[in-house]
């Protein structure tokens, strides 16, 4: 090259060099721009789902959760081993109850399909409880229910630590359920009530603060709404298998379908021995279950035979245990229904973070 030649190139490049730059900067301003525009919940929610775990701890300290989303949650040693005792414990109170089963899953749907079959699994031991646990005052039990509901536009997912079955007295005055005169006079000829419990554990031998139990109380009014719609078939699953990207006619692996008819084989044989007829016509086609669509529905078929023999219970409680020497420190009883209001205003204040709609 001549020496004009090479200048005159060197001024291109830079023009080039330039060019490019700015459009570097101009498209990060963009990316910014479309950051600031994403809600918290597109940001730092696959699938925009919520635990019921994300509000109630939202609600505990909303700060604390906006630095947790933005840097990851930092966890010392000493709280690493609280949450552990935590874990450990919940676990061993679900053994208390039936045997945790590990299926092999390959695909997200058939870790749904697995979820299903759970729900299936819990509610049918309510009526056929294994030898395993203490029922105490109780006719049946389960533990580790997973629900998944919608509240306020807002897709969630949960697992109920503890759903009872319970007999309830004919003339008992249910003063919890006075909004709709109908729906009480429905739930006098239901004599069994479901009734949900959470255990949490302390590592104090006392009760905790109201903001503790008011965090407490939002999990467990969230577990009741999600439960509630559930037992009356008001949960759009179809829409929810397009909200997380679901393939409802893929057909599942080999070993979810062989757990499914495994698990139909025991629920047959008790629903058998106990002569209810319903019961082994909705097992018999739960052994059946090939797709996603088959899992939700035999889930249904499930919610729909325990919501015609049981109402659900307004009272909720959460137990409070010593972490040490598992000693019962009390309780906290409260109704849903003194609540809704509150429950109502806090959970759409909560969610308006999560919307984008306040920061």
């Amino acid at each position: 090259f001549a020496d004009d030649e090479f200048a005159l190139d060197l001024d291109e490049l830079d023009r080039v060099m330039a060019s490019a730059t700015q459009q570097q900067q101009q498209e990060t301003a963009v990316m910014m721009d479309i950051e600031d525009l994403a809600t918290p919940l597109d940001k730092y929610r696959n699938r925009k789902t919520l635990s019921v775990t994300d509000v109630s701890g939202q609600l505990w300290c909303e700060q604390q959760k906006a630095l947790e989303l933005e840097h990851g949650k930092r966890v010392t040693p000493q709280q690493a081993k609280v949450m552990e005792q935590g874990t450990q414990r919940h676990a061993e109170l679900e053994q208390e109850v039936h045997d945790i089963v590990e299926v092999p899953t390959e695909t997200r749907e058939d870790r749904f399909a697995v979820r299903c079959l759970t729900a299936i699994s819990c509610l049918r031991e309510l009526h056929y409880p294994s030898t395993k646990p203490s029922m105490r005052d109780v006719l049946g039990r389960t533990r580790e229910l997973p629900v998944y509901g919608r509240v306020e536009g807002v897709w969630f997912v949960g697992i109920i630590d503890d759903v009872e079955l319970v007999e309830s007295k004919q003339d008992d005055d249910d003063d919890d359920n006075n909004n709709n005169n109908n729906e009480n006079k429905n739930k006098k000829k239901k004599l069994r009530r479901l009734r949900i419990a959470d255990t949490k554990t302390r590592r104090r031998d006392s009760m905790p603060g109201f903001a503790q139990k008011r965090s407490s109380r939002m999990q467990l009014m969230l577990y009741y709404t999600m439960l509630r719609d559930a037992l009356a078939d008001s949960t759009d699953y179809a829409a929810l298998l397009a909200h997380l990207g679901l393939d409802g006619k893929a057909l599942l692996s080999e070993a979810v379908r062989t757990h499914f008819q495994a698990q139909g084989s025991a629920m047959l044989a008790a629903a058998t021995a106990a002569g209810h007829r319903d019961a082994v016509d909705a097992t018999v086609r739960t052994g059946l279950v090939r797709t996603v669509d088959d899992a939700v529905a035999a889930m249904r078929r499930e919610f729909a035979l325990t919501a015609a023999t049981c109402s659900l219970e307004t009272r909720l409680s959460v137990r409070y245990e010593h972490q040490e020497s598992r000693r019962h420190i009390g309780e906290d009883a409260f109704s849903f229904d003194q609540h809704r209001t509150a429950f109502q205003n806090d959970i759409r204040f909560l969610l308006a973070f999560w919307k984008g709609e306040r920061r």
